[in-house]
């Protein structure tokens, strides 16, 4: 059985928001990697050696590179991509706009949403 903690990888350009998320999941028991940028985000998931995550938390409109590009971007890439997890204050964005969203949340997020949401899509262990 594995004991190491799941991973999840927050895309989001505003810093509370990252900070939040950071201490929610951190004191969930998961390991967390924040970014404020998509681009920033493929780079470090092309490394070698990184880290793949459970799950992404993806901020749909982000200045620069958006969580749409992200998206196409990462699945192209990636031979078993985590889930996505939409975040976004967009009310008229839906899942249906969204086929490569596993769900979506508005933004404010309540953190027991979210954090309900991470482990709807977290990998059985």
């Amino acid at each position: 059985m594995d004991h190491t903690p799941s991973l999840i990888l927050v895309i989001d350009d505003d810093p509370g928001m990252c900070r939040v998320a950071r201490a929610l999941f951190e004191g969930e028991g998961f390991q967390v990697v924040t970014t404020q940028d998509a681009a920033s985000a493929l780079s470090w998931l092309g490394t070698d050696g990184a880290p793949q995550p459970d799950v992404i938390l993806l901020d749909l409109h982000m200045p620069g590179m958006t969580g749409s590009t992200f998206a196409r971007e990462y699945r192209a890439r990636t031979a078993a991509p985590a889930p996505l997890v939409v975040l976004s204050a967009d009310v008229v964005a839906s899942l249906d706009e969204l086929p490569w969203a596993a769900e979506r949340l508005v933004k404010p997020v309540d953190v027991d949403r979210m954090l309900d949401a991470v482990r709807r899509q977290l990998p059985p262990r």
